[in-house]
């Protein structure tokens, strides 16, 4: 498990459409000791957001308009910049159903976490992405 230091290091990256939500997910990465958290509103903004101040985890839902979290997962996904492809990618969302979670799995998400969401079963998915991605390297 990762502790508040290690965790203060990162920079986490949150695209919810919905702003009561980004806000619970906020407090609940600042409990964990997130200091450098940046928000975006849908896919688009996801995407500006993260040429702008690369992140070090990002936290997303899937139903947004106009981009989509499963789009915004595939864009980063398929980006030239290894930086950006090998980011760890966490979906929070209320999307239960095995087609979406298919889609999601084959599009290389990381984790995926059903709304409303524990702040320590938020956390085992964090370190476990995050984990996997040291693997990685």
């Amino acid at each position: 498990m990762f502790k508040p230091d290690d965790y203060r290091k990162l920079r986490v990256l949150i695209v919810e459409d919905q702003p009561f939500i980004r806000q619970i997910v906020r407090g609940m990465l600042r409990k964990l000791g997130f200091d450098d958290i940046i928000e975006a509103g849908d896919g688009q903004e996801g995407m500006a957001a993260l040429f702008r101040r690369l992140p070090d985890l990002i936290i997303c839902d899937i139903q947004m308009k106009p981009m989509g979290g499963l789009q915004f997962l595939e864009a980063t996904r398929k980006a030239d910049d290894q930086r950006v492809n090998r980011i760890p990618f966490l979906f929070l969302t209320s999307q239960d159903d095995e087609k979406t979670i298919k889609a999601a799995l084959g599009s290389g998400v990381d984790g995926y976490l059903l709304k409303p969401v524990a702040q320590d079963a938020l956390q085992a998915r964090i370190d476990a992405a995050l984990k996997a991605v040291v693997r990685r390297d």
